[in-house]
């Protein structure tokens, strides 16, 4: 069986997420082995599953226009053997099952998005090499809020639900940034509200663009409920 994933200490990485509430993240740099790194890049941009969409975005009182190539990674061997290493680990520290998984490229961010992944748990992976990158963190900011139980995706995954006035009003902590690194991944909670940093890669062109590859997963017992604590009871 592959191994795509460098070793790490998972346990670390996991008190790490429990221990930095309420951003609730862990950062874990060589995420895969160096020769894993390269092939799952070369197999995300060669596959043919892209297709490109623009969604207009609001950043307090900017309106702007998300310019990005989206991938639901079906059927792409590599991606599925990164995932089923994921769950292998994570189910036997958490009791995690992987729920879904996806692919962003993207060359130029001109505002924050805040919102919530579905599922417990995320695991945030960059493959660009870093001679591509610009301008801006091009990382990821965590925002100290937390979507509640009773929020249905519309809420707290779209911009028509009112997410980024949601986090607007209860955000009080300055946000945590975790700037761009090639083979660094964040993984954190999935309630917590985050977005993409601001960013610059390449000159508009695909291959240079940034590259992202979302996992997420559920707990076995407890489906997307929260990760941190799932008996919560004020969420």
């Amino acid at each position: 069986m592959i191994t795509m994933l460098a070793a790490q200490k998972w346990s670390v990485a996991f008190e790490k997420i429990r221990s930095s509430d309420p951003f609730s993240y862990a950062v874990v740099d060589d995420f895969l082995r160096p020769d894993a790194a390269r092939a799952l890049r070369a197999e995300l941009l060669s596959s043919s599953h892209w297709h490109s969409r623009e969604i207009t975005r609001r950043d307090g009182n900017v309106e702007w226009v998300a310019k990005q190539w989206f991938n639901d990674c079906a059927h792409l061997p590599l991606v599925q053997d990164l995932e089923g290493e994921l769950e292998r680990i994570f189910d036997a520290l958490e009791k995690c099952r992987a729920a879904n998984r996806w692919a962003i490229a993207c060359s130029e961010n001109l505002g924050h998005f805040p919102h919530c992944d579905g599922g417990a748990l995320s695991v945030n992976l960059w493959l660009t090499p870093e001679k591509h990158h610009l301008a801006g963190s091009g990382g990821m900011v965590l925002f100290d809020v937390k979507r509640k139980l009773a929020m249905a995706p519309l809420e707290y995954a779209s911009a028509s639900g009112g997410c980024v006035e949601y986090v607007s009003r209860h955000a009080v902590q300055p946000p945590a940034v975790v700037s761009y690194r090639y083979n660094r991944a964040v993984v954190f909670d999935a309630w917590t509200f985050h977005s993409t940093d601001l960013l610059r890669f390449g000159d508009d062109d695909f291959g240079s663009a940034r590259l992202n590859l979302t996992f997420t997963f559920d707990l076995a017992n407890h489906g997307a409920l929260c990760f941190r604590n799932v008996a919560r009871q004020e969420l």
